[in-house]
């Protein structure tokens, strides 16, 4: 059950840093 609960942690934080990373994205090529 622990494991499945990081695993879980692990999605939601690489699911944050993509949307980080595709709204850079964004910004850099709105110049």
């Amino acid at each position: 059950m622990i494991a499945y609960i990081a695993g879980g942690v692990c999605l939601v934080i690489a699911a944050v840093w993509f949307c980080a990373w595709m709204i850079n994205n964004n910004k850099n090529q709105r110049k």
